[in-house]
């Protein structure tokens, strides 16, 4: 699993994301796997008590769907 650390080293400060494109994209993809694998795990399991499920797995679409609303 990723952190944070891996992407940032000792730099990690929001602004920094903004002004990176690549640290963005690859935060985004970060969420996008997670908000998948939250979503397969549901659907295996629908009664899985996972705090947040459904907002994880709404934040996967907007970004894989919301490419206008995605910087």
């Amino acid at each position: 699993m990723l952190y944070t650390y891996d992407y940032l080293g000792d730099n990690c400060s929001f602004s920094l994301y903004l002004e990176n494109k690549l640290l963005k994209r690859a935060v985004e993809r970060e969420l996008e796997i997670i908000g998948e694998a939250t979503n397969r795990l549901l659907q295996l399991n629908p009664d899985l008590p996972l705090d947040n499920a459904r907002k994880i797995v709404d934040l996967r679409n907007w970004i894989i769907h919301g490419y206008d609303k995605v910087g």
